[in-house]
């Protein structure tokens, strides 16, 4: 098996949405992770906030909102500069 052709996708780490905003932000934006880009990685982020509704505690919604919005900030500024 070469790496010829073979188009990985990382599954992000158990318990990455337990750590802070910035580090979420960072492993979701790679490639690996989110191949179609920042605007698919802001969607995995969501969905996960959407499937673990009421048990998600307030604090931790507060920060995947943050990282949400790291990667919204990166996102627009590429799309500004092209």
């Amino acid at each position: 098996m070469g790496s010829h052709g073979d188009h990985r996708v990382d599954v992000p780490s158990e318990g990455l949405y337990t750590k802070d905003a910035a580090t979420i932000a960072r492993v979701m934006a790679r490639k690996g992770v989110s191949p179609k880009g920042l605007g698919s990685a802001i969607r995995m982020i969501q969905f996960f906030i959407n499937r673990a509704g009421k048990g998600l505690s307030p604090a931790r919604r507060r920060e995947l909102e943050r990282a949400k919005r790291i990667l919204q900030t990166r996102h627009n500024k590429i799309r500004t500069a092209q």
